[in-house]
């Protein structure tokens, strides 16, 4: 078995000289797709090269917009000029928990053609110490890993759609999941930062809506106005913020044996490293202007004005899905979320209010409760009233 290792990086120093350097702990090889680094990105990889000499190589692309399908059809085409026979999808924000590099190998080799690997996608909470067990993010998640090559595997854009889709194309009989979140899996580390998570999906908001513009669907939802779209967007990204906040998800202690193989590579982890998706997110609201991305939850990012656009949205623990407040953004809340739905909002004493890393400043604000995400119209006002922050 030759196994080489596909890893996207898009400004990736922040983490990418440890998780580089850990794919190759269990790839063969592992070619990198340089897309449009302006950060040291491309140094680290020249340097890991070095150090690993003729097992890494790389591809470049200095086009700035995502082509996520072209970028990964070009990186199997160059793991089958090196003589791949399997193949390894490694973003470069995730790292293979350390106690499954003995027999990852086997596993992989073992695999039918047409059977995808899955293992656990471990979400990190803000800390390098737990991984969450709970909600979106929690036991259900998984992501494809690894595949035995074959000449039908693929990328290719859906209807003009380029965005998400990790696993290829082609011949696909099933997938194999031989391991529970307890055991292992490949950790994800855009989870670690609270800046760079609201950053990430507030600028995947706004390329949906420059490159996708409505009419659209969006998981199976017709979305026939710029507004529905913008509601529609901000649920489906708005998960990743909302639903892996620590203080409002269950989680469990990360095992020694997942980290202790990368102990003297963790000084490449710097997590509080500014993101570069802030700046772009700023860029594109002056660029295009803010109406243009009126709607959507930029989590803070930036700071928008005019009707609904900048207001936060704050969703309720009972039910997160479809309840969620407007609050003005001059209302000087924190960014973090609060618990509330349309049954509680008067309640404040008798339902948590989380409130982190922020004092409560003032009365609470006038705002619009807006029934669910499919029925935005219907607003209801809401009694002021001072909770009590816990």
């Amino acid at each position: 078995m030759k196994l080489i290792g596909l890893m996207p990086v898009r400004n990736e120093d922040w983490c990418l000289g440890l998780s580089l350097r850990a794919a190759l702990m269990w790839c063969d090889m592992v070619i990198v797709f340089e897309h449009a680094c302006t950060d040291g990105s491309a140094a680290i990889v020249d340097e890991v090269q070095k150090e690993f000499p003729e097992r890494v190589a790389i591809r470049h692309d200095s086009n700035p917009q995502w082509a996520e399908m072209s970028h990964r059809w070009c990186l199997l085409q160059a793991a089958r000029f090196h003589q791949a026979t399997h193949i390894a999808l490694i973003d470069a924000d995730e790292i293979l928990t350390g106690n499954l590099l003995p027999d990852i190998r086997d596993h992989i080799e073992s695999l039918p053609e047409g059977v995808i690997l899955q293992l656990p996608w471990l979400a990190l909470p803000r800390t390098t110490e737990r991984y969450l067990t709970s909600r979106t993010f929690g036991k259900l998640q998984r992501v494809s890993v690894a595949f035995k090559d074959d000449p039908s595997m693929h990328w290719e854009t859906r209807n003009g759609y380029d965005h998400h889709h990790r696993e290829p194309m082609g011949s696909i009989a099933g997938v194999y999941t031989p391991l529970k979140p307890e055991d292992g899996g490949l950790m994800h580390l855009q989870f670690l930062s609270e800046g760079r998570l609201r950053a990430k999906q507030a600028l995947y908001q706004m390329q949906e809506v420059l490159r996708w513009p409505a009419p659209r669907i969006v998981n199976g939802v017709k979305c026939k106005t710029p507004e529905q779209l913008a509601c529609r967007l901000a649920l489906m990204y708005g998960r990743a913020v909302y639903e892996s906040d620590p203080l409002a998800c269950e989680s469990s202690p990360i095992p020694e044996s997942w980290w202790a193989p990368y102990k003297h590579l963790m000084h490449y982890l710097d997590k509080d490293a500014e993101p570069w998706q802030e700046l772009e997110v700023r860029r594109l609201v002056k660029e295009f202007g803010r109406e243009m991305f009126r709607g959507l939850d930029l989590f803070g990012v930036v700071s928008m004005q005019g009707p609904f656009s900048g207001e936060r949205v704050l969703r309720c623990l009972h039910d997160p899905k479809e309840h969620f407040l407007l609050v003005p953004a001059q209302a000087g809340l924190p960014f973090r979320w609060i618990v509330l739905c349309s049954d509680c909002n008067s309640k404040f004493g008798k339902h948590e209010l989380r409130l982190r890393e922020s004092e409560w400043s003032g009365p609470w604000p006038d705002a619009r409760y807006v029934g669910t995400l499919g029925d935005r119209e219907r607003k209801t006002e809401i009694p002021k009233s001072t909770p009590e922050a816990t």
